[in-house]
């Protein structure tokens, strides 16, 4: 299984501007992340949309080396964009391998 496309979503609401995203796969699994970070929402689509060709061809269920890979390679480890930015590709994974699975991702995690 592989990473073919992340998509991002900038759901504009009332009161806050929320940031989703799709992981999609080569088997058709779709997983969902969650990317909000205020007020740097339209950042946030552009920084997954950097991190999506670096993460294509990628297994998503090798959920830590993902983490690992992209962390490592970062110039700004500690920054706060960036990590919320790889935690949304994170949850999308988790997403994805509970539906291989067919369990939900709590029970992933023990």
């Amino acid at each position: 299984m592989e990473i073919t496309d992340i998509k991002t979503y900038l759901v504009e609401a009332h009161r806050r501007n929320w940031v989703f995203i799709e992981v999609e796969t080569n088997a058709g699994v779709v997983g969902v992340g969650e990317a909000t970070i205020e007020p740097f929402e339209r950042t946030m689509v552009t920084l997954i949309e950097d991190y999506k060709r670096t993460v294509i061809g990628k297994d998503p269920r090798a959920i830590e080396y993902l983490w690992e890979d992209r962390y490592r390679g970062q110039f700004l480890r500690s920054d706060l964009l960036v990590n919320v930015a790889l935690s949304a590709i994170e949850i999308a994974c988790w997403d994805i391998k509970g539906k291989v699975l067919g369990v939900p991702c709590y029970e992933l995690f023990g």
